[in-house]
């Protein structure tokens, strides 16, 4: 009998190391110390509520912001999660700040949509999603024709933008967010769960994200257009649930 017991108790343990992990990595920065970036109102706190947000499901979560959120900094931990994550989990980032025409703004310096994808291309892990409040964040697009084009790439990454190409993303003072951070994070607790399974898929959240957003911006007299960049494939995938 004690033998029976103990053998449960090893599968049980087993079971449980097999379960899958969700990986996250929040950055964002609201202050820069370089010329021409303006200060930020609401990409801060965009990332911590992210982050908190994620802790409630996830152990694995880290948050980098302000004068840490170096480019160094974010290649280094991003490396770490994508070599640990395994096929099964599920890696998120998230970054909130100033962006231009194919990066985005780090603390010290801008770092590539490319460099950013390829270390995410490097992983095992099948289920990553980019998240990217920035302007001309929809420039993302065009890391992926360059990574393909260098046989980088792995159809492994869905990336959902902020704005277009050419186009600004606005944040919303009077509810203390970034357009795109607002919507989804109201869209993972449950708004995005278009048919009501509680499995919200890449496809929901972004036809959330997507009315959400540009509704907010209209009532801003502004123009934005949240981007979904992924495979067909990964479309359908599942990346939240609630029990």
């Amino acid at each position: 009998m004690k033998k029976i017991l103990i053998s449960f108790l090893l599968i049980i343990l087993c079971a449980a190391g097999l379960e899958a992990r969700t990986y996250a990595l929040c950055t964002a920065i609201s202050t820069y110390n370089r010329p021409g970036l303006c200060q930020l109102g609401q990409s801060t706190k965009d990332a911590k509520a992210f982050s908190l947000m994620l802790k409630k499901r996830a152990k694995d979560v880290s948050l980098i912001t302000g004068q840490n959120a170096t480019e160094a900094k974010i290649k280094s931990t991003l490396g770490k999660i994508a070599s640990a994550a395994k096929p099964d989990d599920q890696i998120i980032f998230m970054f909130s700040g100033h962006g231009g025409k194919n990066f985005f703004c780090a603390y010290d310096k801008n770092m590539s949509y490319y460099d950013l994808l390829a270390i995410l291309s490097k992983s095992r892990c099948k289920n990553i999603l980019v998240l990217i409040d920035a302007c001309n964040s929809g420039s993302l697009a065009n890391a992926v024709t360059n990574l393909k084009k260098d046989g980088l790439w792995k159809a492994n990454i869905a990336s959902i933008v902020s704005s277009r190409l050419v186009e600004n993303s606005m944040e919303n003072g009077l509810v203390g967010a970034g357009l795109l951070a607002q919507g989804v994070m109201k869209g993972m607790r449950g708004k995005a769960d278009a048919n009501g399974d509680r499995q919200l898929t890449i496809r929901e959240l972004f036809k959330y994200v997507y009315n959400d957003v540009t509704v907010h911006a209209k009532k801003m007299n502004h123009s934005q257009h949240p981007q979904l960049i992924a495979p067909a494939a990964m479309q359908d995938y599942v990346i939240w649930s609630w029990q």
